[in-house]
């Protein structure tokens, strides 16, 4: 498969990511994450973050990758050490060739602790617990078309409001994002198993940040 035409682009509020992914079956579908512009800061704009989305998937398939573009060096270097540690799970997955244009080195400073959060109790737990800790979390990260369907957009909503009402009960800072990477991945592999690779990639995305 093939990642490749990299675009950023912005709205007079969002900005978002883009690549064309190409895999095996020649289909080319759009994959993208959006996010509102005051969240600039936080992205990274190369292709680590597509990258991340389609592993698990194409060790499915065995689909080697290319990356017509650049990734972070480290995530490429550590990509042999994440297929053999997923290969240990035993439902058929396989080592694949990985491969891109460039690579880059990550310079980012990050002053900011995310988590994914959607106000159930495992998001509760996982803030509460780092609550007082020295990694206290500063951003709750929420994500259309994961649990929540991009067709669903008022479910969204009404999820989001109460993210964005714990936020601010809590002095912390709620990030929504929206991206269909989900809805692509999915049709290779069953989520339970590809959902990681997906959180791996809403995070590099941020990464800046």
């Amino acid at each position: 498969m093939v990642i490749s035409n990299i675009t950023v682009t912005k709205s007079e509020t969002t900005i978002t990511l883009a690549a064309d992914i190409t895999f095996r079956s020649k289909s080319t579908q759009r994959a993208y994450f959006t996010i509102d512009q005051a969240h600039e800061s936080f992205v990274a704009t190369d292709a680590s973050p597509f990258l991340a989305a389609v592993l698990i998937p194409c060790m499915k398939t065995r689909e080697n990758i290319y990356v017509d573009d650049s990734v972070s060096t480290k995530l490429l270097e550590n990509t042999n050490e994440i297929m053999a540690l997923i290969k240990t799970w035993n439902i058929g997955l396989y080592k694949i060739k990985v491969r891109s244009r460039n690579v880059s080195n990550d310079n980012y400073k990050p002053q900011a602790v995310g988590s994914f959060f959607t106000a159930g109790v495992d998001s509760f737990y996982t803030y509460l617990k780092h609550k007082e800790s020295r990694s206290k979390i500063t951003h709750l990260v929420m994500v259309h078309g994961f649990d929540i369907p991009l067709q669903n957009k008022s479910f969204f909503e009404d999820v989001k409001k109460t993210v964005e009402k714990v936020a601010t009960e809590e002095g912390v800072t709620a990030i929504t994002l929206e991206t269909n990477i989900g809805e692509i991945i999915e049709q290779r592999l069953v989520w339970d198993f590809a959902h990681g690779g997906a959180l791996a990639s809403v995070a590099l995305f941020l990464r800046q940040g």
